[in-house]
């Protein structure tokens, strides 16, 4: 039976990876895309510290470091994204979702496999991209990296990505009740990649307003993750966030267990 479960859950996972090979064009086109607001970003920061001496600080980061910033929270952004949210709509209003309704596998089940499949080839390439950068390039801009960051990451990474795709399922449920949602996704997008930390990091907002960070889920998907390879966080503050992560993971699944019920009774209600 634990076989057979595992069979399937393998079959989902290739059907996911042969779909991002079969649609290499569109695959390739957004494994470029993550250098784009890299490189927007840089030009922000090499504005914003034009003309200002060596070592001169802003928003408590200076010039080298607001770039490595940028440059290792684009990557590490693109590790832990999901697009599940726009696919879950998409089965909602199409009634695809109808055909799993009836077929011995959960829907949410069949999304984290067939996603995870399709992700598995481009988190391979960027970890890499992002391994050289911090072995070869980020050294060279006075970015320390040791290896305990490095371990920490690797700890606190597979409950960042966890929470990001749970934080968008959660988003996805409103497919449910909104019949137009892909604007309203567009925003959400936006305003998560804000508040994670995934734009800018969340310390140009001022002490008050990111102490109120602190405690939102957000935080800890890309700003936790970035600032574990850049050194900024201590011991302490690590098994804390892990804590944090952990807390805001069961928060989302109850979540999304309870708003996945209560949609489907609506679903059934006006008949798929």
């Amino acid at each position: 039976m634990r076989r057979n479960k595992l069979k399937k859950y393998y079959s989902i996972f290739m059907l996911g990876f042969e779909n991002a090979l079969e649609y290499r064009g569109n695959y390739a086109i957004n494994l470029i895309s993550v250098f784009f607001p890299i490189m927007m970003q840089y030009f922000v920061w090499t504005a914003v510290f034009t003309g200002k001496a060596e070592g001169e600080r802003i928003f408590g980061l200076t010039y080298a470091e607001a770039i490595i910033y940028t440059l290792c929270a684009g990557f590490v952004a693109k590790l832990i994204s999901t697009g599940c949210h726009h696919q879950i709509s998409q089965d909602i209003k199409g009634g695809t979702l109808n055909q799993f309704l009836v077929q011995p596998i959960k829907y949410v089940v069949y999304q984290v496999f067939r996603s995870f499949g399709e992700k598995i080839l481009e988190m391979l390439i960027v970890f890499t991209i992002l391994l050289v950068f911090i072995f070869v390039v980020a050294p060279g801009m006075g970015m320390s990296v040791e290896f305990n960051g490095i371990g920490m990451f690797l700890i606190a990474f597979i409950p960042a990505m966890i929470l990001n795709f749970l934080i968008f399922l959660s988003v996805s449920m409103l497919a449910f009740w909104i019949v137009e949602v892909g604007r309203l996704y567009s925003i959400i997008d936006i305003l998560v990649a804000i508040v994670s930390g995934s734009i800018f990091p969340l310390s140009i907002f001022g002490d008050k307003v990111s102490h109120i960070f602190e405690f939102l889920p957000f935080t800890y998907t890309t700003y936790f993750l970035t600032n574990t390879l850049n050194g900024s966080v201590d011991i302490h503050s690590f098994v804390r966030g892990i804590f944090i992560q952990i807390a805001w993971i069961g928060l989302f699944f109850i979540i999304c267990k309870m708003t996945w019920f209560a949609g489907l009774k609506k679903y059934a209600a006006v008949g798929g």
